[in-house]
């Protein structure tokens, strides 16, 4: 019976829609390179109030420095872009020519590379980012929310704080300063993914 089961393909198809463990990793840029990672916090769904961050590191996985926004009320979309808009203008005013962007949200990683327009709420801040791409060498990715805590811990700081902040590496300390180290040592953490997830979402 199991084995009839198997092979009119039932057992594999119920399987499949079930959650699997996928492991995420924070990964190191090459030697010359920042990467610079970006995150948004929003409360409540919607339009709410949001803040938002950017980490750069360099090749070794040390913390160059990092920053965190408050929006006020705005859409998550707005909240993702302004993040990285500061971040490529810190990155430019501190002379990094070389930067891997990456992102949990495949959306906006998505308009960054595309160059498209974007919504209307966001074009300005979209224009603004790709003003930044035709002057530096960058590189946008995308990175599931579990390999992105670096920068969630500072989205979330961000919101609470509600002020702007820009933070050197000396000024970081407690959990921020572990959530880095496991970064730096490649530790993986666990996503359950569903096989709708492989190609979208956070």
């Amino acid at each position: 019976m199991l084995e009839s089961l198997l092979k009119d393909g039932v057992l594999t198809q119920a399987t499949r829609k079930l959650p699997f463990p996928v492991a995420v990793t924070w990964r190191k840029p090459r030697d010359g390179w920042i990467k610079l990672n970006t995150d948004g916090a929003l409360k409540d769904c919607g339009l709410a109030a949001g803040g938002g961050v950017g980490v750069t590191r360099n090749h070794l996985g040390d913390v160059s420095w990092g920053f965190y926004d408050y929006y006020g009320e705005c859409s998550i979309l707005e909240v993702e872009f302004k993040a990285v808009e500061m971040g490529l203008r810190l990155c430019w005013q501190s002379n990094f020519n070389k930067v891997w962007v990456e992102v949990d949200s495949k959306a906006a990683m998505l308009l960054c590379i595309q160059k498209d327009k974007g919504p209307l709420e966001v074009q300005y801040t979209l224009e603004s980012i790709h003003h930044y791409t035709s002057k530096m060498d960058i590189h946008f990715s995308h990175i599931w929310r579990e390999g992105n805590k670096v920068a969630d811990w500072f989205a979330n700081k961000g919101y609470m704080e509600k002020y702007f902040k820009w933070l050197q590496a000396n000024e970081l300390h407690g959990i921020i300063r572990g959530l880095i180290r496991i970064d730096k040592m490649n530790m993986a953490s666990i996503r359950m993914m569903k096989e709708a997830q492989e190609e979208g979402g956070r």
